[in-house]
């Protein structure tokens, strides 16, 4: 499966997200609702976790899961409107800067949207908690996205 970090697609504005679930026997059915605003700004909100290394056969994958093993690569991308400055950083669980190398790119999706990315190499990290904080800036504005992650044994 290909992932893509897409354009907002619905205009800013409140919405109301309604789920209904239902089981083979018509009896049980659950619903839900929830309250959402989309925000009027040219970025896009949220982020993509990509990993690779010996469990994904050496192929970046799309995951959930934000514990990692040393041996894997971790991107990170957040959906990007224009080319500004962009930069990444490792910090501790303390919020401490390592120096650990993050480069960012800007990339084109196959959808026609961009996305900011950083990729880093875990193998010099230590077993324990960890934040990337991706950071753009432009003249007139700039944005902050911090993504916590966890190296296991």
């Amino acid at each position: 499966m290909q992932w893509a970090v897409g354009p907002r697609t619905l205009p800013p504005g409140d919405y109301e997200l309604r789920v209904r679930a239902k089981a083979a026997s018509p009896a049980s059915m659950a619903a839900d609702s929830l309250r959402i605003t989309v925000p009027a700004t040219s970025d896009g909100a949220g982020f993509l976790v990509f990993k690779r290394g010996p469990g994904t056969g050496n192929r970046e994958v799309a995951t959930a899961d934000l514990r990692f093993r040393r041996s894997d690569t971790l991107r990170v991308a957040v959906p990007a409107s224009d080319s500004s400055a962009s930069s990444a950083r490792l910090l501790d669980r303390t919020g401490n800067a390592l120096q650990v190398p993050g480069p960012t790119s800007l990339r084109d999706e196959a959808n026609g949207s961009k996305s900011r990315s950083a990729t880093l190499a875990l193998a010099p990290l230590a077993t324990g908690d960890y934040l990337i904080e991706l950071s753009a800036s432009q003249s007139t504005s700039s944005a902050r996205t911090l993504i916590a992650f966890q190296v296991v044994p």
